[in-house]
């Protein structure tokens, strides 16, 4: 039936050719029945009589062909479009394949842009400080678990002096003041909510050359404190974003990170320190001290070095969380 239908669509396509060809044929054998075999030239006769009955035979003939010729030109087209298929299957595989693969490094690069923008917080200490932006930044470090909610202490450049940011969120309270490590008091500073970082800093500068501790002309640098909090800041919540971080874990309640002298090689930490509410915290290892362990007895150094190596800034380090746990112990 389908062989049917193709032929009956090639006569068809074929009708000018079939319809002339009839015509033609139909014509030259009239004329051959019209011309007597008594003329004058009765070759005639059987001439028309013959091409006549070719060009009939010739149509089925050329239909036929053409037939061949199309269902040829079908098995090619078949051909063509199988081998497309194939190739297009192979190639949706292979972009399957490279999808997948997009697909992660777009959501890893979508999850570190976040979080770099969640470090904004901290950055703008640095970039745009202000008290508005020193509340926001101890606020979320403090929700966020991994910073103390007692106070936060800050290196105040080359001096014994720390200041010691505490807030009281809900009254709008931010209150910074001068102290050395083992809690002695040597100025108190509120931060009003009309006063200008410039002004603020200005006023913290003055209180720290009346404690005889200014470095002179050019050298103190009351912008330091801040950039040193939120190098802290920064640093421990870098940590603490992958909870398979050995270290990361370990920061709970962080008070501080220790003085660094050079920018933090984020890499290694080699030499950072954080000091939490109840251990030694060392950057670059898995190991915290106890301030319980650190103040049972002053080998411990001796054990450190022998059983872990030495540990780059170690000795001021346990010099100065044994002093930090002794003002601890008292409040």
């Amino acid at each position: 039936m389908e062989q049917i239908k193709k032929l009956s669509n090639l006569m068809v396509q074929n009708r000018a050719l079939v319809l002339t060809s009839v015509s033609i044929s139909a014509a030259l054998l009239l004329l051959s029945w019209w011309v007597s075999p008594e003329s004058r030239s009765p070759w005639l006769s059987n001439v028309l009589t013959c091409i006549g009955v070719t060009l009939l035979l010739a149509i089925p003939v050329t239909v036929i062909a053409n037939a061949m010729d199309s269902r040829l030109a079908d098995v090619d087209t078949k051909t063509d479009r199988a081998q497309s298929t194939a190739n297009h299957a192979s190639e949706v595989a292979a972009e399957a394949n490279r999808s997948l693969q997009q697909i992660e490094d777009m959501l890893v690069e979508k999850q570190l842009r976040e979080h770099e923008d969640h470090l904004g917080v901290y950055r703008r200490l640095i970039d745009s400080p202000s008290r508005e932006t020193l509340l926001t930044a101890l606020h979320r470090a403090i929700d966020e678990g991994f910073a103390s909610d007692k106070f936060l202490l800050s290196e105040i450049w080359e001096t014994p002096l720390y200041c010691r940011f505490s807030a009281d969120f809900e009254h709008d309270v931010l209150d910074v003041d001068l102290v050395t490590l083992d809690g002695t008091l040597h100025a108190t500073h509120q931060w009003e909510p009309e006063e200008d970082t410039a002004s603020f800093l200005e006023r913290l500068l003055i209180s720290v050359r009346a404690t005889g501790h200014g470095l002179g002309v050019g050298l103190d640098l009351p912008t330091l404190p801040l950039k040193h909090l939120a190098d802290t800041l920064i640093t421990a919540a870098r940590l603490t974003a992958q909870k398979l971080n050995p270290v990361g874990e370990k920061l709970d309640k962080i008070i501080m990170m220790n003085r660094t002298y050079t920018d933090i090689d984020v890499e290694t930490l080699e030499g950072v320190w954080f000091f939490t509410e109840t251990d030694l915290v060392p950057a670059d290892h898995v190991y915290p001290i106890s301030y319980m362990e650190l103040l049972a007895g002053p080998s411990l150094e001796e054990h450190i070095q022998r059983t872990r190596g030495h540990w780059l800034g170690i000795d001021q380090a346990l010099n100065e969380a044994r002093v930090l746990a002794g003002l601890l112990l008292k409040t």
